[in-house]
């Protein structure tokens, strides 16, 4: 019952990974938008509805979140 919430961009060789695995695996991956990823505040909106089980992002990325208040959830596994 996994959700992968996607932020990598699907130009970049660790998409194959990070869409295909979770796939494979009977889980559901959400591609965010570059729009979305631009907006932090439209991205914890988003992350707060789609409620994903996984995140695999850089340091920044978890940083920038953090620095506009986003508590994450304790059911999140944050990759990194």
């Amino acid at each position: 019952h996994d959700i992968l919430y996607s932020v990598t961009t699907y130009s970049f060789d660790i998409s194959i990974l990070e869409f295909l695995a979770p796939l494979i695996s009977g889980a559901s991956v959400f591609i965010a938008s570059r729009d979305t990823l631009n907006n932090v505040e439209f991205l914890k909106e988003q992350l707060e509805q789609i409620k994903p089980t996984i995140i695999q992002a850089t340091p920044s990325f978890y940083q920038m979140l953090f620095n506009a208040g986003w508590s994450g959830s304790k059911d999140l596994k944050i990759l990194c």
